[in-house]
């Protein structure tokens, strides 16, 4: 039997480490969007779902559809360690762009 709880585009995280209002933080192997800036121990909402304008590594090349990844502030366009998958490209990224359009999770 399985219940319906809610949409599963939220998630509330405490924080651990001071958030700042949109810029991306792994809660696990999700990575979330907090809706306002948070201090330690404060809890915020953080979207898990929706396509956001991210910023990418210089000089990656990101194809539309394809598999993002997530590592040390910057989204990667294939896996490496301690990356985790944060989407896909929602549009293409050409190495000069600064940022990407994901879907993520």
């Amino acid at each position: 039997m399985a219940e319906y709880r809610e949409a599963g585009k939220k998630i509330d995280v405490t924080a651990t480490a001071a958030l700042t209002y949109h810029i991306p933080v792994v809660v696990g192997t999700l990575l979330a969007i907090p809706s306002k800036s948070a201090a330690i121990g404060e809890t915020v909402s953080c979207d898990v779902d929706g396509v956001y304008e991210i910023v990418k590594k210089a000089d990656e090349v990101i194809t539309q559809g394809a598999e993002v990844f997530w590592l040390n502030g910057e989204a990667l366009a294939a896996t490496t360690t301690g990356a985790i998958s944060c989407g896909v490209a929602w549009k293409a990224a050409a190495a000069a762009d600064a940022n990407v359009l994901v879907k993520i999770n």
